[in-house]
């Protein structure tokens, strides 16, 4: 009878790859497009008419992006040259904070706003502002964000696009 290696005996649990957080480049202008158009797929259908969700689309559209990375702060999550979550710092308006559906409810979200926040009172802000997309209003109020008003876009279809304004001070 032939003896098992002491690797056989382990138990075969994936090895994670490195996960970086860093500031994005305008190298990564397109894999950042693909990360919120693909997030804004998976998790606006469903909750907003297709309107909604074109609309969402042209606002994180390229050129905007671009004016992000270029006058303010963006972060990303990398993982084995994936992009897994962004979000921005401009003013002090916090935007564009998406995670990859795959990637949701692990924590990412919360940690780049920490890390956004903390650049925010670096920069002797005492407050950040937002907008809140219906699927995200229990992910904000949970990490603190108090919910000022309701909102609404009318589409050009006669459909309303809902979200709320938000904000909170940094302690």
């Amino acid at each position: 009878m032939r003896k098992k290696s002491f690797a056989a005996l382990l138990p075969m649990r994936p090895i994670p790859s490195p996960l970086v957080l860093r500031r994005a480049r305008e190298s990564d202008l397109e894999a950042l497009l693909l990360l919120i158009h693909d997030t804004i797929d998976v998790s606006y259908r469903g909750v907003y008419p297709e309107s909604a969700i074109e609309f969402f689309k042209n606002h994180h559209r390229r050129e905007r992006i671009v004016e992000r990375l270029r006058g303010g702060v963006v972060l990303v999550f990398e993982r084995t040259n994936r992009l897994i979550a962004t979000g921005a710092l401009v003013g002090n308006e916090i935007l564009g904070v998406f995670v990859a559906p795959d990637h949701q409810r692990r924590d990412f979200g919360r940690r780049i706003m920490l890390v956004l926040e903390s650049h925010a009172k670096g920069l002797g802000l005492r407050s950040v502002t937002l907008s809140v997309s219906l699927p995200a209003e229990r992910f904000y109020r949970a990490i603190g964000y108090e919910i000022l008003k309701p909102r609404h876009i009318e589409m050009p279809d006669g459909e309303r696009l809902d979200y709320w304004e938000a904000w909170k001070i940094i302690p």
